[in-house]
């Protein structure tokens, strides 16, 4: 079969031919027809392969620890050995797709060969054309859901989450800061839950995607006219909410940026991997609500869940990661969300390279969702 791998220790990024995993015993298998490339996230994956060893302890300061207690324990070479085992072994790329069932664990059910599914999980859902997932990490797709629109699934569990972590009621005036892949998500999704939606971003291409999906209001951060607009959407009140669904490793200036929008005790929900550098004084004062938004929601990085199949009561946990890829799937199906229109480019597998070189910049066009596709040949 096919799979996209990337050569941690080079940078390089290949189409591989690989043999098909076996079907695991609380999971499925499943063909891939489908799959979704993260734009942001996988941009962050090959930016660190392509830094120098340096680099790379740099950005990964937990993997350096890793090493330094190894080396403690079983010495130069035995650590040396295994470092260079680590980086030059193959890494999957991808963690969102739709397929078909091929087989179905003895520990699973609810589910048949040939049923469509939406997977999710980095590790599981790669981009390759047949894959396992755990039974806690896929979802039985709705008759009307696209396969393409299926491939969303994970960025779109990833995006309810946030909202739902928002809480706010209809009317609500929230403010999505990062208009890409998750961040229209999450303006359709909060549009349909209600809200009236300002997008900001620095790119005007998304900004005119984020007016045709339905934001009352989108600018760049730095627009003169910025507060005085927001102040005329909200009563001069400020934003009830803020989604973070920017990337900002490297400065918390999104934190500070966002404070002077929002109203008193306004929340201010990290759906996107920011910096965690806040001014305390306007904080403080206007009593903002920070939240951490965990992923795809509860079950994540939880191995009992994931990795074991067991879910959590919905009388305690209403909306685990699961419920929220299923909640998804069902909006998309009634025709609620416009993933169509976030979908700028379409490969198939052979030509994942290709695709890739939107996601480092190689190829400059404008870029929202990336589509593979997967024929019959892909998975064998």
């Amino acid at each position: 079969m096919k799979i996209v791998v990337q050569n941690f220790k080079t940078g390089k990024l290949s189409v591989a031919d690989a043999p098909r995993p076996a079907v695991p015993e609380n999971g499925i298998l499943v063909r891939t027809t489908a799959s979704l490339i993260s734009v942001g996230t996988d941009r962050t994956s090959l930016e660190l392969a392509n830094k120098s060893y340096l680099g790379k302890a740099l950005a990964r300061p937990d993997l350096v620890r890793r090493v330094i207690r190894k080396f403690l324990n079983d010495g130069l070479t035995s650590t040396y050995k295994a470092v260079q085992n680590v980086i030059s072994e193959p890494r999957t790329l991808g963690y969102s797709l739709a397929g078909e069932v091929l087989g179905v664990g003895s520990g699973v059910e609810g589910v048949a060969v040939g049923d469509r599914v939406a997977c999710a999980g980095a590790g599981h859902a790669n981009h390759a054309g047949v894959v396992a997932i755990p039974g806690n990490l896929f979802v039985p797709l709705p008759d009307d859901a696209s396969d393409e629109d299926a491939a969303y699934v994970t960025l779109g569990a990833i995006a309810m989450h946030g909202v739902r972590q928002a809480d706010q009621q209809f009317g609500a005036t929230v403010m999505v800061v990062g208009l890409g892949l998750v961040g229209q998500i999450t303006l359709q999704l909060c549009r349909v839950a209600g809200y009236k939606v300002i997008g900001l971003d620095l790119d005007d291409a998304k900004l005119e995607l984020a007016r045709a999906q339905g934001a009352v209001h989108a600018a760049k951060p730095d627009d003169a006219a910025l507060a005085a607009d927001i102040a005329a959407l909200t009563d001069g009140h400020g934003v009830d909410a803020v989604l973070l669904t920017a990337g900002s490793r490297d400065s918390g200036a999104p934190f500070a940026m966002v404070a002077g929008h929002c109203r008193d005790r306004a929340k201010v929900v990290v759906v996107g991997d920011v910096k965690m550098d806040i001014p305390r004084d306007v904080y403080f004062k206007k009593e903002l609500e920070i939240l951490q938004s965990r992923s795809y929601g509860p079950g994540r990085y939880d191995p009992d869940y994931e990795e074991k199949g067991r879910d959590y009561p919905i009388g305690y946990v209403r909306w685990t990661e699961r419920r929220n890829m299923a909640a998804f799937l069902e909006m998309a199906a009634a025709g609620q969300l416009d993933l169509s229109a976030l979908t700028t480019h379409r490969f198939p597998i052979e030509q994942a390279t290709d695709a890739y070189d939107l996601v480092t910049g190689d190829k400059n066009e404008f870029t929202v969702g990336i589509i593979l596709t997967f024929g019959i040949e892909a998975s064998e």
